[in-house]
């Protein structure tokens, strides 16, 4: 009887075990997801980092997600938008100056079904293609002295004629941007050059499997998930992408 409760709580004790390891250890589906909020995070607060190194004091403006503001989006859709944010603010503490969040205006039919609007298929950023003509303006236009915008969902179609795109201020900053709606690699390296943009995060192209689990330190998972491309390196970085 006593081997009996002995058995016992062994195996009580290895079914909590496989109980702590099920929740607490992220796996399947919820591992990668889980994983792809972190790096969004992550991404957002090196580039949040970066833009208070080069500009202190900036007075920023986010544009955001404008799903995230109605309602029976899925979970992770207000999950990515909390977690660029967070990082957002991690990176530039209290370097940069938040001014707040701004969500530009959705497409009547990209509210009722963001399938119905036409978009290139491997964009990175369909809400390039979802907002209405000229929300980028109408927004900004209630920020008159912002000096800085970090898009979290790209840049509009209709950029080229947005009259905070012509003007000298603000300046941009985007993660995981569709460039193509700037024309070709050579419009985009000069709106780096001319200090229009002044950084960008875009995915490394050797990056491992989603399905790899993070390296420990920020920096290094930064580098082989991302490239933060900058006035620097943007005609390099470009056109070694384009040639993919």
């Amino acid at each position: 009887m006593k081997r009996l409760f002995q058995f016992a709580g062994v195996a009580a004790a290895l079914m909590l075990a496989v109980a702590v390891v099920w929740f607490v250890v992220p796996h399947g589906e919820g591992a990668l997801r889980n994983r792809a909020i972190a790096r969004r995070q992550l991404a957002l607060q090196v580039m949040g980092e970066y833009l208070a190194e080069r500009m202190p004091g900036a007075n920023t403006l986010v544009l955001g997600n404008p799903f995230t503001q109605l309602r029976g989006q899925t979970a992770e859709v207000y999950a990515y938008e909390d977690a660029a944010l967070k990082g957002l603010k991690n990176g530039g503490r209290d370097r940069l100056v938040l001014c707040g969040v701004e969500y530009p205006e959705l497409m009547p039919a990209a509210v009722q079904d963001p399938s119905l609007v036409p978009i290139p298929a491997d964009t990175t950023t369909p809400l390039s293609f979802l907002c209405v003509e000229g929300s980028w303006d109408r927004v900004l236009a209630k920020h008159p002295g912002v000096e800085l915008v970090v898009s979290l969902i790209g840049l509009p179609a209709d950029i080229q004629r947005h009259a905070a795109w012509k003007d000298a201020r603000p300046k941009f900053a985007f993660i995981f941007p569709d460039f193509r709606v700037l024309g070709d690699v050579d419009a985009v390296v000069a709106a780096f050059k001319s200090g229009k943009i002044i950084a960008a995060v875009v995915n490394h192209p050797n990056a491992p499997p989603e399905s790899e689990p993070m390296a420990r330190a920020v920096k290094d998972e930064f580098d082989r998930r991302f490239i933060l491309v900058n006035a620097g390196n943007c005609e390099v970085v470009l056109r070694a992408l384009s040639n993919r």
